[in-house]
This record gives structure tokens, C-alpha cells and sequence, in this order.
């Protein structure tokens, strides 16, 4: 069965296979790295990690769109939608 595996779980993981690695100092480093992330997405900036993935920030034009319930056209304006690459890494294990 699958399991999801959380911050917490990977930080007692990590404790456990490199006990010289403290709980709450890489509990810190896990929400450094992941405050930092949403900065730099939110200005625009792609982020990778490692050989894993890249995330990627991109902005998309405004369009028209159709609202179903007033039945009538509608502008949305630039939005930004964080794009997610597999690198080599992760597309091995696809193999």
C-alpha cells in the first residue's frame, strides 16, 4: 500500500540513517527551504532541486473565459501557475 510521506517522517528518517543531523535543526531547515521556495515562485524565479524536479514559475496571459452560470464572457486577468519537471533522476525511476 502507498503511504505519503511527511515532513516530519522524512526528518525522523533522515535523524535516524545521520544522528549527528539534530530533529529540530532540520525541522528548521525544512521550513527555511520551504519559505524560501514560495518567495522566489512568487517573484518569478524557478527553482531546482538537485536531479529531482524543477519547479517553475510561469505567468500566464490574460484570456477571455465563459461563465456557465451568467452565461457571458468574463476577463481573467495574469495569473502565475507553478510548473513541476521531472529531471533525470525521477524519470529513471518512470523507466
Amino acid at each position: 500500500m502507498k503511504k505519503d510521506i511527511k515532513n516530519e517522517d522524512l526528518i525522523h528518517q533522515i535523524n535516524h540513517e545521520h544522528p549527528e543531523y539534530l530533529i529540530k535543526d532540520l525541522n528548521k531547515l525544512f521550513k527555511i527551504i520551504e519559505e524560501d521556495t514560495l518567495i522566489n515562485l512568487a517573484q518569478g524565479n524557478s527553482i531546482k532541486f538537485g536531479k529531482l524536479l524543477k519547479l517553475e514559475s510561469v505567468e500566464l496571459p490574460p484570456r477571455k473565459h465563459y461563465d456557465g452560470i451568467n452565461h457571458k464572457q468574463i476577463k481573467l486577468g495574469r495569473r502565475r501557475v507553478i510548473k513541476v519537471r521531472q529531471l533525470n533522476k525521477l524519470k529513471d525511476i518512470n523507466k
